[in-house]
């Protein structure tokens, strides 16, 4: 009995250097988790009903639901090198490839602090997106879902501006919109 008490307690004092290392990395990632919560992504489409001719219209906003203001990188496009990644769905989970993707390239010097917008509580900053239907891969009629994904472009070497939202974090997903194409 004796030597399994010492065996539990040497565990238990190993193991408190390893919760502690534990503590301090989430710690550390405390700040982006923070923001994380407080940076939004919502769209809105301009409609739930499409012809297959026609354009796909949608708002998107990047929002600020924290208490505390944070920066952003002001040119909102769209591609995996800009800030903007949009995923459609059909009915039965399946993602489609769109024909034809934006994809802008953001370049940013680091001594422009005005490429950076500061996001005060509730507030947003927004942009379009619109594409012909058949270009987003929706060739015949069906029930659909997007969702956009927000990640900054620039890194926080970029600028010396804080809290910034940067490369480093993570990615934001917006709301799910479900929308139709019809004849």
């Amino acid at each position: 009995m004796r030597i399994l008490l010492i065996l539990v307690l040497g565990g238990i004092a190993i193991g408190l250097p390893n919760c502690a290392k534990v503590a301090r990395s989430q710690e550390r990632e405390l700040p982006v988790r923070l923001m994380e919560s407080r940076l939004q992504v919502s769209i809105l489409p301009s409609k739930r009903r499409y012809k297959l001719n026609e354009q796909f219209k949608m708002l998107v906003m990047l929002m600020n639901s924290g208490k505390k203001e944070i920066y952003v990188f002001g040119t909102l496009e769209w591609g995996h090198l800009a800030s903007f990644l949009f995923h459609i769905h059909d009915a039965s989970g399946k993602e489609i490839r769109p024909r034809a993707f934006p994809d802008d390239q953001t370049l940013v010097s680091r001594e422009d602090r005005n490429s950076f917008v500061k996001l005060l509580p509730n507030h947003f900053l927004g942009t379009d997106f619109y594409a012909p239907v058949n270009l987003l891969g929706l060739n015949r009629p069906g029930k659909y879902s997007i969702f956009v994904e927000y990640h900054s472009p620039v890194s926080s070497a970029d600028t010396d501006l804080r809290p910034v939202w940067s490369k480093e974090n993570n990615s934001i997903k917006s709301n799910v919109v479900f929308f139709e194409v019809v004849r």
